[in-house]
């Protein structure tokens, strides 16, 4: 495995190149360039299988070098380097589908974990390709792929190598490439799923005498050009993706893509171009959507602020009041399918954030049940769609209500007692004793003013709440179960056992759940 670091900072450079542990990582060589074109170089001569680059630097910037790399090698991996302030950078990052961003100053144990994904990502691919492809498929699959690449890529020679009448390619048919996006793969679509696939597809393009060339690229797409003598009409299209959408569910979340019809085999790459354009605004569709056309762009809908009247109705604390306009946030979104991703989940940090800080003021506390800013914008950012980040969204606003309503009534007294266990439910050794030390009143006294104000014991409170977080932790996959017990103060087996007599489901089958 092999792996081309970028960056024009040598001390990033130098310090990574030196403190990483390439080899434990199954990484035999590490190619070193100060800047984009030096790097462009190196890869075409020794092509990397990750690439790990800075995006701002001179000459060349990572962006820019990274598509021409990806041009040489669609299966190269890359990661981002770079500060917050590169927004604008990295939401071309997302187009590249970069397997990782890790933002700067640079934690080293950070690298090493994207390391970790990209590998794991191109030993898939490999195994896709060793374990489905043949001699001849890999020829064909070559041969998509080729497709794909700018016109003034690939010599004419380099082209009629592939003996292109065996595939009934000719300048004078009709071509559309269809794309298939997997938003969530957990391991490669196996052998036989794939074949079976591109067997009835072959059978079903039979019917209509098209030819189709089909690719895996990035280990989360296929792509399927397809190709006939006629002009496809805007019905037969839908019918082939259609088709491909039946046969795929249950795989895993997908949006399908449809590129624009062209004709020549040399202008497929703008077929191609179209659909990944298109798959922009998978974000504001559910999955399995068949994106034909990006829809007129909503003027009005972009700039309507609602973030004023929400947190009015947020201090009101009118429950009902922010979910109508939490909801109408969505469905403004929604119509407003040209925005990137990132510029929606920006809105919605906004106010996940300001709900945070809210409750913490409220409280006169540091608790902070989001996690910290980071966490917030890292849960974000791992939604797929705009409907899943409205969920995580109504989650959180779910939770902090609760937060509010159980300070509605209490007394100075039963607050600090809340206030307390909140921040200190990690501790295996809190205890009544402990608590009523804090508040400066006998164990006996501070126990019958809970009891009578809030209708529990303090004991059945500290459960609750600890119960209450760990549900929440639940919702987070970064966690695991072990460490969501000691979290709240828990052993693990004693965690699983109280969780299952609580909920009825163990902590891992409430997971599955609420996460399906």
């Amino acid at each position: 495995m092999k792996v081309l670091l970028v960056d024009d900072e040598k001390l990033t450079q130098n310090g990574l190149f030196k403190e990483i542990n390439w080899n434990r990582l199954g990484i035999q060589k590490v190619l070193l360039a100060s800047d984009g074109l030096e790097g462009l170089a190196l890869a075409r001569t020794h092509c990397p299988d990750i690439v790990l680059s800075d995006i701002r630097m001179p000459r060349m910037n990572g962006i820019e070098m990274a598509e021409q790399i990806q041009e040489l090698n669609p299966d190269t991996c890359i990661i981002f380097m770079s500060g917050y302030s590169d927004k604008e950078y990295l939401k071309a990052a997302i187009r590249l589908q970069a397997v990782s961003y890790v933002e700067k100053p640079i934690q080293n144990d950070e690298v090493e974990q994207a390391l970790v994904d990209a590998i794991t990502t191109r030993e898939k691919l490999n195994y896709a390709k060793t374990a489905i492809i043949n001699e001849q498929q890999k020829r064909s699959h070559m041969l998509a792929l080729s497709l794909i690449s700018r016109r003034d890529f690939l010599s004419p020679e380099e082209l009629t190598a592939f003996d292109l009448d065996k595939y009934h390619l000719t300048e004078g048919a009709y071509y559309t490439t269809i794309i298939v996006s997997f938003h969530q793969v957990s391991h490669p679509l196996d052998e036989d799923t794939l074949r079976e696939l591109y067997n009835n597809f072959k059978v079903f393009l039979k019917i209509y005498s098209l030819f189709e060339l089909h690719a895996v690229k990035n280990n989360n797409a296929l792509i399927f050009h397809v190709y006939g003598n006629d002009k496809f009409s805007n019905d037969l299209l839908m019918k082939l993706a259609t088709f491909l959408r039946k046969k795929l569910i249950g795989t895993g979340e997908f949006f399908i893509s449809i590129g624009k019809t062209v004709q020549s085999y040399l202008n497929v790459y703008e077929s191609y171009s179209s659909a990944v354009y298109l798959l922009q605004s998978s974000f504001f569709n559910d999955s399995g959507t068949i994106l034909t056309k990006l829809p007129a762009r909503n003027e009005s809908a972009i700039l309507k602020d609602l973030s004023l009247p929400y947190f009015a109705a947020l201090i009101k604390k009118d429950k009902d009041a922010c979910q109508k306009i939490s909801n109408q946030l969505f469905e403004t979104l929604k119509s407003c399918q040209t925005l990137l991703p990132n510029q929606a989940k920006d809105i919605y940090y906004k106010y996940f954030v300001e709900i945070q800080n809210y409750i913490s003021r409220r409280q006169e506390s540091q608790t902070s049940f989001m996690g910290d800013n980071q966490s917030i914008w890292e849960s974000i950012s791992r939604c797929n769609t705009l409907r899943e980040l409205h969920q995580l969204f109504e989650e959180k606003q779910s939770f902090a209500f609760d937060e509010l309503s159980s300070d509605d009534t209490d007394s100075s007294i039963v607050h600090q007692t809340k206030d307390f266990i909140h921040n200190n439910c990690s501790s295996a050794q809190l205890s009544v004793k402990e608590i009523s030390d804090h508040v400066h009143l006998s164990s006996s006294y501070i126990c019958t003013i809970f009891k009578n104000e809030t209708g529990q014991t303090i004991n059945q409170y500290l459960t609750d709440y600890r119960l209450k977080t760990a549900k929440h932790l639940l919702s987070e996959r970064r966690y695991k179960v072990s460490d969501i017990s000691t979290m709240v103060g828990y052993d693990h087996n004693y965690f699983c056992k109280l969780f299952k007599k609580m909920e009825g489901l163990s902590p891992t089958q409430y997971r599955e759940k609420i996460l399906k």
